[in-house]
Parts: structure tokens; C-alpha cells; sequence
């Protein structure tokens, strides 16, 4: 029951943070293909490698969330965040 909470608080809350906290951000504008055609040694192609093994995409203007997960080797269950 609490997973389903903050899975649905977060579903809730990603609009709203991305439109009061984030407007004048500009979006990475990158997806994960493109991400995977940087050399291998790079930290684009470790992002690019984690967005694929767990079917993600950034999401517009939040990129750095991702690229956090994937700096700190964090998991992407709910408990992870």
C-alpha cells in the first residue's frame, strides 16, 4: 500500500515540480540512442546504458535526476529514491 502511494504521489507531483521548479530549465534534449553512440569510456554512454537496462528516457528538464542515479550506482525501485 505504501509503494502504491509514492508511485502514485510521485506520478502527481513530476508535473507540478517540473512546471513551478524547473521552467527555466532548458531539457538535455538527448535520448538514449544518441546517448549510446558516445565512446564507451564515457559517462553519456554510462547514462545511456542505464536509461536502456531499465527502459527509460530523460525526462524533459530533469535529466540530472537519471545522471544522479547513475553517478551514485543508485537502484530505480521506490525504495531507491
Amino acid at each position: 500500500m505504501r509503494k502504491e502511494l509514492i508511485i502514485w504521489l510521485f506520478t502527481i507531483s513530476q508535473k507540478i515540480y517540473v512546471r513551478y521548479f524547473k521552467r527555466k530549465h532548458i531539457p538535455w534534449n538527448v535520448h538514449t540512442q544518441e546517448l549510446l553512440t558516445y565512446p564507451i569510456q564515457t559517462f553519456g554512454y554510462a547514462l545511456g546504458m542505464f536509461l536502456k537496462e531499465h527502459n527509460f528516457e530523460l525526462f524533459p528538464k530533469v535529466g540530472s535526476h537519471d545522471a544522479y542515479h547513475t553517478l551514485a550506482q543508485y537502484g530505480v525501485a521506490v525504495e531507491d529514491e
